[in-house]
């Protein structure tokens, strides 16, 4: 079984190279497509392209296999053929042949430790039950973790049991509910992760945020946390930008937020490529 954490956009695997292995080259999921062989033009053009189509691979992507695919990737002339085997094999691992037909969608509250996500996706899950006659379940990575909150949590502690809890999203987005995800994401793996494993459902980002003095304060005040680790998922948070939205609960209350999360995204008309049928 193919590790598609693994697999570049062209469809390759940087796992193995002699150039990454001995240093002269960082690889392409780890450089972010700014490798040696793309200096001149500063970053892979395939990367870049599935990044600006948010996939992680050409074969992912709706317009594959589109007319600039052999352009861009002159060095491997069955492309498309390998492309397609690729995606077929990524579409039955995270079981996407049955299409989606709920509609629901996934919130991801993505924000430093003590920034308040907990008290907002409980504010979130109400009132989209009161307003809007739907069921919203949380889905917390707190829930998933196998270490003491009072002990230093690293960003393997994190990726080793999101997988966990994305599986538990998708049973719940299966059984005809959405999902709100309670979430600290520290780097681009586990961000990337959660992008692949929900791929089927439209994935609507939210980025909590509030002053540092606020979390700090916050951090002392419930007690139950290691000393520092709001600061520390604060300045490590993944990503930095990008966001569909950004809320900052140091000037807003839970309602406030929440009513500011219903009112952008259960107001989207909802033609997303992701709502289509896969197989």
């Amino acid at each position: 079984m193919t590790d598609f954490t693994t697999i570049t956009a062209c469809g390759e695997c940087c796992t193995g190279c002699p150039k990454k292995l001995d240093g002269r080259c960082p690889g392409c999921i780890e450089a972010d497509g700014r490798v040696p062989e793309w200096a001149e033009s500063g970053r892979c053009k395939v990367h870049a392209c599935t990044r600006d189509h948010g996939v992680q691979f050409c074969g992912l992507c709706a317009e594959f296999p589109c007319a600039d695919l052999s352009s861009i990737i002159p060095w491997n002339p069955d492309i498309v053929e390998q492309m397609t085997a690729l995606r077929n094999e990524y579409r039955r691992i995270v079981k996407l042949c049955g299409g989606v037909s709920s509609g629901k969608q996934v919130i991801l509250l993505n924000g430093p430790s003590s920034s308040g996500k907990s008290t907002l996706a409980k504010e979130l899950h109400t009132l989209i039950r009161e307003q809007r006659a739907e069921d919203y379940k949380v889905v917390s990575i707190d829930d998933f973790m196998k270490t003491d909150p009072m002990e230093t949590i690293y960003e393997d502690d994190v990726f080793e049991v999101s997988g966990e809890m994305c599986e538990r999203a998708l049973e719940i987005l299966r059984s005809g509910s959405g999902v709100i995800i309670d979430h600290v994401i520290t780097s681009e793996r586990i961000f990337r992760q959660l992008k692949e494993m929900l791929y089927a459902y439209p994935l609507r980002t939210v980025h909590i945020t509030c002053p540092l003095e606020v979390l700090i304060e916050r951090e002392q005040a419930r007690g139950n946390r290691c000393a520092g680790s709001a600061e520390a998922s604060a300045e490590y948070l993944y990503p930095r930008d990008g966001y569909d939205l950004t809320v900052d609960t140091g000037a807003g209350s839970p309602r406030e937020n929440a009513l500011s999360i219903i009112d952008k995204f259960f107001s989207m008309n909802g033609e997303d490529h992701h709502d289509e049928k896969l197989c």
